[in-house]
C-alpha cells in the first residue's frame, strides 16, 4: 500500500487537470508539474480485462519517452519506459498506473 503514496507523492504542489474517460470503468486524475513540465495521469482500471485507452490531450504537444508505472492485482509494481509516438496503449486489468509525460 505505502507504493501507491509514494506513486502519487510527485502529485503534491501541482496543478490539477481535468480529466474525462469516456469508458466509466477507468477512473482518472491529471496534474501539471509547471517546474519539471511534466504531465502527470494517474488512471485506475477496475476492470478483470486489460482495457486499451486513448489519449487526447488538448492543447499540448507531448515530447520524449512515457514513463509507466503500474501495480497489479498482486500488488506487483510493473514498470516501463516506452517512446511516445502514438495515443492508445493498454491498462493492465486491476491495475493502478502512473503515467508521466515530459512536455520540455
Amino acid at each position: 500500500m505505502a507504493k501507491v503514496f509514494e506513486l502519487t507523492a510527485s502529485a503534491l504542489e501541482t496543478t490539477y487537470l481535468e480529466l474525462k474517460s469516456t469508458d466509466k470503468r477507468v477512473y482518472g486524475v491529471a496534474t501539471f508539474d509547471e517546474k519539471n513540465k511534466e504531465l502527470q495521469l494517474y488512471l485506475l482500471n477496475k476492470t478483470c480485462e486489460n482495457q486499451l485507452v486513448k489519449l487526447s490531450l488538448a492543447g499540448a504537444k507531448v515530447k520524449g519517452k512515457m514513463h509507466f508505472n503500474s501495480f497489479d492485482e498482486s500488488g506487483n509494481e510493473m514498470q516501463q519506459t516506452i517512446r511516445y509516438n502514438r495515443d492508445v496503449f493498454t491498462l493492465p486489468a486491476y491495475s493502478f498506473s502512473k503515467i508521466v509525460f515530459n512536455m520540455k
